[in-house]
């Protein structure tokens, strides 16, 4: 008798360079037009975690901000999001995965396939009246392992600044904040998910509750 394969839930979160514009003033802009344009986005680290392990996996530019590392980096996410059937991530609907998938493009990668997506920023939005949805907030409220983490060596940007210009202390801070990001989302998933059954499709339910 055939022993049915339980569903590989995969979480994810990135982590991108900032987009780089030329600016004449410091005021905010409504529309940047393109022609100022002076660095695009990358993706510049990666964590991802299993269901069920106990240990994550830790991917990032830290040997150089490049083309090539880039590629590189998108190679080994590829293969990763290819073997999962379920795909967790916090606003990852709309940024994370979008993201992936255009710089894949860029590189002329192939693209990765299609496979569920569970987002828990949009699904508590479904659920909950909260005062903000950010992985901040709920790990904060919800969570009691793990929280999101602050990087206090490196506070707000200064973390992003610090890696472009190749502080390899930056980038350990990077991969800690990375993984315990990826950490917190499967426990806030863990505590979500009861809440969502009810507005989950039949189809859904069985990929995301199959043993």
């Amino acid at each position: 008798m055939k022993t049915k394969r339980k569903p590989k839930i995969l979480f994810v979160d990135i982590e991108t360079a900032p987009i780089r514009v030329l600016a004449w003033d410091l005021k905010t802009y409504g529309y940047t037009p393109v022609n100022m344009l002076n660095k695009d986005r990358r993706i510049i680290s990666f964590a991802a975690k299993l269901q069920g392990k106990s240990k994550g996996y830790q991917y990032d530019l830290r040997k150089g901000v490049t083309k090539k590392n880039e590629r590189n980096l998108l190679e080994r996410l590829s293969y990763v999001l290819n073997d999962a059937d379920v795909v967790v991530t916090q606003n990852g609907k709309k940024f994370d995965v979008k993201v992936i998938k255009g710089r894949l493009a860029v590189h002329r990668l192939p693209p990765i396939k299609n496979f569920e997506q569970f987002d828990t920023l949009k699904e508590a939005k479904k659920q909950f009246n909260l005062p903000s949805y950010s992985l901040e907030y709920v790990s904060q409220t919800f969570c009691r392992k793990y929280k999101k983490l602050q990087h206090k060596a490196f506070p707000g940007i200064d973390l992003w600044k610090e890696c472009l210009r190749g502080n390899r202390k930056a980038w350990q801070e990077m991969a800690k904040y990375n993984i315990h990001d990826v950490l917190a989302l499967e426990e806030w998933y863990d505590i979500l998910l009861p809440y969502c059954i009810d507005t989950l499709t039949p189809k859904r339910l069985k990929v995301l509750l199959e043993d």
